[in-house]
């Protein structure tokens, strides 16, 4: 009979999923997963399958605690401007967290040789239509009146998201994230009737 495992399935998720994100798939070795995970390659292959299929897991993890918590006002408050301000007020204090100089796990994927995973695209996808839907949502709150069409207004949301993850991966000083915060608080602030 084998040993019953002896770790945390959920902290050797969370702590590949932070390798990857702050290494990338691509720079990322095996070496590195063990290290990181306190885990050798016969316990990370047995429990999680190869590299892929780890990082694939990484992928779903990141979903469920990092992009959940960025999207938690949009989604556990009324739509609503205040809502909006709120999404953006949550999304500075998670960019100049401590993982924040990381970026985005899906857009970093995207970028090097992983792009082609499903996984990856999928998510990226999905993330991409669930802020369009939110952000849709906040805007047909009864005291918003835009200067311009609605769809315009989200697509400048979403872009504002970006450019500000981009931002923290660049390290640009605190004060750049907090501009950048301040001026599309700003613009939602002249949008209320």
């Amino acid at each position: 009979m084998g040993r019953p495992k002896s770790y945390d399935h959920e902290q050797v998720l969370k702590k590949a999923m932070i390798q990857f994100w702050q290494s990338g798939y691509a720079e990322t070795s095996l070496s590195d997963l063990e290290t990181a995970t306190s885990l050798n390659r016969y316990s990370l292959y047995k429990g999680f399958g190869d590299k892929e299929a780890l990082f694939e897991m990484a992928l779903d993890y990141y979903q469920q605690h990092i992009i959940s918590r960025m999207l938690a006002p949009l989604i556990e408050l009324p739509p609503s401007l205040e809502s909006l301000k709120a999404y953006f007020q949550q999304l500075n204090i998670l960019l100049k967290g401590r993982f924040g100089k990381f970026g985005c796990l899906y857009q970093n994927s995207q970028k090097e040789g992983i792009s082609q995973n499903e996984r990856v695209k999928q998510h990226g996808i999905n993330l991409w239509l669930q802020q369009h839907r939110l952000f849709s949502a906040c805007l047909d709150d009864k005291d918003c009146q835009l200067p311009f069409d609605k769809e315009d207004a989200v697509q400048l949301l979403l872009a504002q998201t970006q450019a500000q993850i981009s931002l923290a991966r660049s390290q640009v000083p605190t004060k750049v994230l907090d501009a950048q915060y301040q001026g599309i608080q700003s613009l939602i602030s002249t949008w209320h009737r």
